[in-house]
């Protein structure tokens, strides 16, 4: 399956999670439902910390 998003929204998520210190980061690909549309959702790491910060989910487009 793919998921289109805007590259300007990607590149901001990732900014944000590199500016936190993260080093990893485990992307979900939601299909969607009806409590939240198609999106990916974020949860990234640092070395020091392994508990996981969510970040803001960022919505699919269409093409």
């Amino acid at each position: 399956m793919t998921y289109t998003v805007k590259v300007s929204e990607l590149y901001q998520r990732a900014k944000e999670m590199l500016d936190d210190g993260m080093d990893i980061v485990e992307v979900d690909f939601h299909e969607g439902d009806e409590d939240l549309p198609r999106c990916l959702m974020f949860c990234a790491s640092s070395k020091s910390d392994f508990g996981g910060t969510d970040y803001d989910e960022i919505y699919t487009v269409k093409p």
